[in-house]
Parts: structure tokens; sequence; C-alpha cells
């Protein structure tokens, strides 16, 4: 199975307010590669929505170390083609 197919049911399951089935397939995603720029960020998203601001920051605390790793101008094209640097700087803000 593709991680493509993963990222839909986050989506679908999102669209549907799933909330459980949301996180399970985003810790899915982590589980089968940890250095998921996209599951750690979406995780991330998932818990600032859900008021939990510590978890999320810990999540995007994962993700700009997995930026800190990538070039700037590599684009992430799970996340409408952002540029690592793009995304460092929105996380980077979010965090602080």
């Amino acid at each position: 199975m593709s991680f493509k197919f993963y990222y839909l049911l986050v989506d679908v399951y999102q669209e549907k307010k799933e909330d459980e089935l949301t996180k399970r397939i985003l810790d899915k995603i982590i589980y089968l590669n940890a250095n998921s720029v996209y599951g750690y960020f979406k995780l991330g998203n998932f818990y600032q929505d859900r008021g939990n601001a510590k978890k999320a920051k810990k999540m995007y605390h994962n993700t700009l170390k997995i930026l800190d790793t990538l070039p700037n101008n590599q684009q992430i094209a799970e996340l409408n083609d952002l540029s690592v640097e793009e995304l460092s700087i929105k996380l980077s803000n979010l965090v602080n």
C-alpha cells in the first residue's frame, strides 16, 4: 500500500470528523516512516485543532528536526509542494 492511500484516508476521515480514525492513520504513517514530515506535521495540526498545544508543539518540533536534515529548496509534495524552508518558517512561528 502506498503512502498516498494513507494521505487520502487522513483527508477523508478529517472531512467526516472521525478523530479516532484520523489519529490512528497518522500514527500508522509515522510508524511506517519515522521521518515522515507529513505525518508529524498533520499530527501537530490534529492536536492543535483539538486544543492540545503541548502535543502539537512536540509534533511540530519533531517535524523541524526532520526538516533540518533536508535541503531548504526541497519541495514537499504531500504538503502542496511547500519547500522545506517555507515549512520551517511556518513551524518556527507556531512553536515560538
